[in-house]
């Protein structure tokens, strides 16, 4: 049912290939608490454990979903890298990265109205007994996994009823919802606060895949983002 609900939706007007995106979004959000359910029985798990656990399991998840995805479309995986990455992709995706890396150390302990001060833009450093392990689950993989599935999943297949530049705005704002629900901390402000910074990184990553044709473009801005996150384990 959920494979002829996803075909379906490519192919019947943007009102269902926005209700199929919203269906792959939530099982992006819903099978990594699946995949950690085992784990939640584990009385006094540390911080570091518990974040580790976490990035693996949507990377997991995500890697799941894009493979099932692009099976039943009849696309493989290597499609998303449909250009040979060049130089110019290069320097485009690291000036990107530079620059959204450089917005998030302007923000880092910003004091924004009601008390909010922006502080999910870096692990916390409690989590330096799993660097290894989570480094590569966050730097290395994460970038590449879930642009996967925001770009090559979700923008594509908003792709066959919308604009290149509405596919864009459907997967920023999917990639900042999302997201959103990771680094929730607080009240509602803090929601907004987050999705406010997300979506026109979303929105970026979006269009850098639209405009090299490669989820490694995206992959590598997302990746420099991921490591300035990480810079407060590795300093």
């Amino acid at each position: 049912m959920a494979v002829a609900s996803v075909q379906q939706s490519r192919i019947a007007g943007p009102k269902s290939t926005l209700l199929g995106v919203a269906g792959l979004g939530f099982a992006w959000y819903m099978l990594p608490g699946v995949l950690m359910l085992p784990f939640m029985f584990i009385w006094g798990m540390e911080r570091w454990q518990y974040d580790t656990i976490v990035t693996w399991a949507h990377v997991i998840s995500a890697s799941i979903i894009v493979t099932w995805y692009t099976r039943i479309i009849g696309r493989k995986f290597r499609s998303l890298l449909a250009n040979p990455i060049g130089g110019r992709t290069v320097v485009s995706s690291v000036a990107t990265g530079i620059v959204l890396a450089g917005v998030g150390e302007l923000l880092w302990g910003a004091s924004l109205v009601d008390g909010i001060t922006v502080i999910a833009l870096r692990f916390d450093p409690a989590v330096n007994f799993g660097t290894p392990v989570l480094f590569i689950g966050a730097v290395v993989l994460t970038p590449l996994v879930h642009e996967a599935f925001f770009r090559g999943v979700l923008q594509e297949h908003a792709r066959t009823s919308l604009s290149a530049g509405g596919a864009i705005l459907v997967s920023g704002t999917a990639f900042a919802l999302l997201y959103a629900s990771l680094f929730y901390i607080g009240g509602a402000t803090s929601m907004v606060v987050t999705i406010l910074f997300l979506f026109p990184q979303g929105c970026l990553f979006g269009y850098l895949y639209q405009h090299h044709n490669t989820i490694l473009a995206p992959a590598i801005a997302h990746a420099l983002v991921n490591l300035y996150a990480f810079s407060s384990l590795l300093l």
